[in-house]
Protein backbone atom coordinates (compact mmCIF):
# COMPACT_ATOMS: atom_id res chain seq x y z
CA UNK A 1 0.00 0.00 0.00
CA UNK A 2 1.22 3.60 -0.81
CA UNK A 3 0.15 6.24 1.64
CA UNK A 4 -0.68 10.05 0.70
CA UNK A 5 -1.68 11.98 3.27
CA UNK A 6 -5.08 10.25 4.99
CA UNK A 7 -5.45 8.10 1.80
CA UNK A 8 -4.35 4.44 1.16
CA UNK A 9 -3.43 3.88 -2.33
CA UNK A 10 -2.32 0.17 -3.87
CA UNK A 11 0.41 0.15 -5.87
CA UNK A 12 0.67 -1.09 -9.40
CA UNK A 13 3.78 -0.76 -11.00
CA UNK A 14 6.76 1.09 -11.61
CA UNK A 15 6.38 2.93 -15.33
CA UNK A 16 9.48 2.04 -17.34
CA UNK A 17 9.57 4.18 -20.77
CA UNK A 18 10.56 2.08 -24.07
CA UNK A 19 14.33 1.89 -24.41
CA UNK A 20 16.60 0.72 -27.24
CA UNK A 21 19.84 -1.82 -27.37
CA UNK A 22 21.88 0.25 -25.41
CA UNK A 23 18.98 1.03 -22.41
CA UNK A 24 18.90 4.87 -23.52
CA UNK A 25 15.09 6.01 -23.54
CA UNK A 26 14.12 6.12 -26.80
CA UNK A 27 13.04 9.48 -27.39
CA UNK A 28 10.07 10.91 -30.11
CA UNK A 29 9.04 14.04 -31.50
CA UNK A 30 5.71 13.71 -32.79
CA UNK A 31 5.00 17.42 -32.43
CA UNK A 32 6.63 17.65 -36.18
CA UNK A 33 4.30 15.47 -37.47
CA UNK A 34 1.68 17.81 -36.68
CA UNK A 35 -0.07 19.67 -39.51
CA UNK A 36 -1.61 22.29 -37.14
CA UNK A 37 1.70 23.30 -35.53
CA UNK A 38 2.64 26.20 -37.58
CA UNK A 39 -1.23 27.86 -36.32
CA UNK A 40 -1.34 26.39 -32.86
CA UNK A 41 0.34 26.85 -29.70
CA UNK A 42 2.00 24.07 -28.25
CA UNK A 43 2.09 23.69 -24.46
CA UNK A 44 5.15 24.63 -22.42
CA UNK A 45 5.95 20.73 -22.46
CA UNK A 46 4.81 20.25 -25.99
CA UNK A 47 7.98 20.97 -27.47
CA UNK A 48 9.72 18.29 -25.51
CA UNK A 49 10.65 14.56 -26.06
CA UNK A 50 8.22 12.25 -25.17
CA UNK A 51 8.44 8.52 -24.73
CA UNK A 52 6.07 5.21 -24.70
CA UNK A 53 5.61 3.01 -22.14
CA UNK A 54 3.06 0.21 -21.20
CA UNK A 55 1.67 -1.34 -17.79
CA UNK A 56 0.76 -4.72 -17.82
CA UNK A 57 -2.62 -5.65 -18.96
CA UNK A 58 -4.41 -7.18 -15.73
CA UNK A 59 -5.40 -3.87 -14.93
CA UNK A 60 -7.99 -3.88 -18.26
CA UNK A 61 -10.91 -2.60 -17.03
CA UNK A 62 -10.12 -1.38 -13.33
CA UNK A 63 -10.89 2.46 -12.31
CA UNK A 64 -9.25 4.13 -9.78
CA UNK A 65 -6.86 7.16 -8.94
CA UNK A 66 -3.50 7.32 -9.83
CA UNK A 67 -0.09 8.63 -8.72
CA UNK A 68 2.55 9.22 -10.82
CA UNK A 69 6.10 9.71 -8.91
CA UNK A 70 9.34 10.69 -10.61
CA UNK A 71 12.44 10.28 -8.37
CA UNK A 72 10.50 10.34 -5.10
CA UNK A 73 8.37 13.55 -5.81
CA UNK A 74 4.35 13.35 -6.77
CA UNK A 75 3.93 14.63 -9.85
CA UNK A 76 0.46 13.80 -10.75
CA UNK A 77 -2.82 13.12 -9.58
CA UNK A 78 -5.44 11.21 -11.89
CA UNK A 79 -8.35 9.25 -12.04
CA UNK A 80 -9.90 7.22 -14.50
CA UNK A 81 -12.54 4.31 -15.52
CA UNK A 82 -9.57 1.82 -17.35
CA UNK A 83 -6.27 2.08 -16.02
CA UNK A 84 -4.93 -0.21 -18.80
CA UNK A 85 -6.40 1.90 -21.81
CA UNK A 86 -5.43 5.02 -20.08
CA UNK A 87 -1.61 3.80 -20.01
CA UNK A 88 -1.15 1.52 -22.70
CA UNK A 89 -3.00 3.48 -24.87
CA UNK A 90 -3.22 7.17 -23.27
CA UNK A 91 -0.09 7.60 -21.34
CA UNK A 92 1.89 5.44 -23.04
CA UNK A 93 2.01 7.14 -26.27
CA UNK A 94 2.72 11.14 -24.84
CA UNK A 95 2.56 13.09 -27.66
CA UNK A 96 2.27 16.91 -27.36
CA UNK A 97 -0.01 19.07 -26.16
CA UNK A 98 -1.64 22.17 -27.12
CA UNK A 99 -2.69 25.01 -24.75
CA UNK A 100 -6.57 24.95 -24.09
CA UNK A 101 -8.70 27.39 -21.99
CA UNK A 102 -10.24 25.29 -19.58
CA UNK A 103 -11.92 27.89 -16.87
CA UNK A 104 -9.37 27.50 -14.19
CA UNK A 105 -7.43 30.40 -15.18
CA UNK A 106 -10.82 32.55 -14.24
CA UNK A 107 -10.67 30.69 -10.71
CA UNK A 108 -6.81 31.93 -10.57
CA UNK A 109 -7.76 35.23 -11.17
CA UNK A 110 -11.06 35.71 -9.41
CA UNK A 111 -8.46 34.67 -6.26
CA UNK A 112 -6.29 36.85 -6.83
CA UNK A 113 -9.02 39.16 -5.89
CA UNK A 114 -9.91 38.14 -2.79
CA UNK A 115 -8.42 39.92 0.37
CA UNK A 116 -8.67 37.95 3.39
CA UNK A 117 -6.34 34.92 4.06
CA UNK A 118 -9.33 32.36 3.62
CA UNK A 119 -12.37 31.91 1.41
CA UNK A 120 -15.30 29.65 1.42
CA UNK A 121 -16.47 28.66 -2.23
CA UNK A 122 -19.65 26.39 -3.33
CA UNK A 123 -19.07 23.92 -6.37
CA UNK A 124 -21.94 25.96 -7.73
CA UNK A 125 -19.52 29.05 -6.97
CA UNK A 126 -16.58 27.25 -8.40
CA UNK A 127 -18.65 26.23 -11.31
CA UNK A 128 -20.18 30.05 -12.03
CA UNK A 129 -16.65 31.55 -11.38
CA UNK A 130 -14.78 28.87 -14.42
CA UNK A 131 -17.86 29.11 -16.43
CA UNK A 132 -18.29 25.29 -17.22
CA UNK A 133 -18.89 21.80 -14.88
CA UNK A 134 -15.91 20.61 -13.21
CA UNK A 135 -15.36 17.18 -13.97
CA UNK A 136 -16.91 14.42 -12.31
CA UNK A 137 -13.69 13.66 -10.35
CA UNK A 138 -14.20 16.53 -8.57
CA UNK A 139 -17.16 15.74 -7.00
CA UNK A 140 -15.68 12.14 -5.73
CA UNK A 141 -12.50 12.07 -5.34
CA UNK A 142 -10.48 14.60 -2.56
CA UNK A 143 -7.49 14.00 -4.13
CA UNK A 144 -8.60 15.76 -7.72
CA UNK A 145 -8.08 19.17 -5.25
CA UNK A 146 -4.48 18.13 -3.87
CA UNK A 147 -2.23 21.32 -3.66
CA UNK A 148 0.13 19.84 -6.56
CA UNK A 149 0.77 16.54 -8.92
CA UNK A 150 -2.08 18.42 -11.80
CA UNK A 151 -2.67 21.15 -13.95
CA UNK A 152 -5.49 22.39 -12.55
CA UNK A 153 -4.04 22.75 -8.92
CA UNK A 154 -1.71 25.11 -10.62
CA UNK A 155 -4.11 28.06 -11.37
CA UNK A 156 -4.95 28.22 -7.27
CA UNK A 157 -1.17 27.89 -6.01
CA UNK A 158 0.13 30.12 -9.00
CA UNK A 159 -2.20 32.73 -7.78
CA UNK A 160 -0.91 32.08 -3.79
CA UNK A 161 -3.72 29.88 -2.44
CA UNK A 162 -3.93 26.69 -1.18
CA UNK A 163 -7.11 24.25 -0.58
CA UNK A 164 -7.34 24.18 3.25
CA UNK A 165 -10.37 21.88 3.68
CA UNK A 166 -12.71 19.50 0.87
CA UNK A 167 -16.46 19.16 1.41
CA UNK A 168 -16.98 16.62 -1.56
CA UNK A 169 -20.19 17.57 -3.70
CA UNK A 170 -20.52 21.26 -1.29
CA UNK A 171 -17.57 23.23 -0.89
CA UNK A 172 -14.01 23.93 -1.04
CA UNK A 173 -11.97 26.10 1.40
CA UNK A 174 -9.14 27.79 0.33
CA UNK A 175 -6.17 29.62 2.17
CA UNK A 176 -3.05 32.24 1.18
CA UNK A 177 -0.36 30.33 1.34
CA UNK A 178 1.61 32.28 3.54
Amino acid sequence: MLKIDQYELKYVCDIIPEIDDNGNIIEYYPQELYRKKENVKLHEYGKRPFCRFKIPTCWAGKEGVYCIYSDDQLVYVGECVDLSKRFNMGYGNISPVFVRNDGYEKLSAYLKRINGDSIKLTFNEIERIINRPLPQSAYRYKAWWANGGHSHSNYWLNAGWKVERVALGNYIVFSRIR
